[in-house]
């Protein structure tokens, strides 16, 4: 989109024409505006901080983590990190996936001396989470939030096949993909590999 593009692209002088899609009535417009703000990388100013706080509560679950994103990189963890807390004890997967997703994202940012330490408890929770997707995901957030804590958790995930499924289906598919291009002749060496 145009506003992912401009945010790509760190083009302050439009930062002015991306804050006025904050107003969309588009759930979908005014959470690009919020990740390319976030891209550009601006510094918190008092209105755009006070207007986080709406957007935090806004109905669409993906507009809520753009704004919790964008706090995140203005340093307002004490304003960001209790939502996530609650999306990850929420009892709908796509909430919890997506608050996964988002801890994955703002990882490096927590990793900041200043940044309080995030419960990773209810991250540790999701890896026993019945649904496949949500435990890959929250072994890609531990794995993103680097803590030496979390090491044994994630050596127990080896033994979950349906969670590293998706790593052996993407293996699969990249082993296919090398071999497509070989000629004839060498293609019989496929059933040695």
């Amino acid at each position: 989109t145009v506003l992912q593009a401009l945010g790509d692209l760190k083009a302050h002088a439009a930062t002015n024409a991306i804050l006025s899609q904050l107003d969309d009535t588009d759930a979908g417009v005014r959470s690009a505006a919020l990740a390319s703000l976030t891209r550009l990388g601006l510094d918190s100013t008092a209105d755009l901080s006070a207007k986080l706080d709406h957007w935090l509560n806004d109905p669409n679950v993906k507009v809520r983590l753009q704004a919790a994103t964008l706090l995140i990189h203005f340093g307002s963890f004490e304003r960001a990190l209790p939502m996530l807390t609650r999306m990850l004890q929420d009892s709908r997967q796509e909430q919890r996936l997506l608050a996964l997703g988002t801890i994955e994202q703002i990882a490096p940012a927590l990793q900041n001396d200043a940044a309080p330490p995030l419960d990773i408890q209810p991250v540790r929770l999701a890896l026993r989470d019945p649904s496949p997707a949500i435990r890959k995901m929250a072994c890609k957030a531990l794995g993103a939030l680097r803590r030496e804590t979390t090491i044994t958790d994630l050596i127990d995930c080896l033994n979950d096949s349906e969670a590293s499924m998706f790593w052996n289906q993407r293996m699969e598919k990249h082993r296919t993909r090398s071999w497509k291009y070989c000629p004839p002749a060498t293609s019989k060496l496929r059933m040695f590999f």
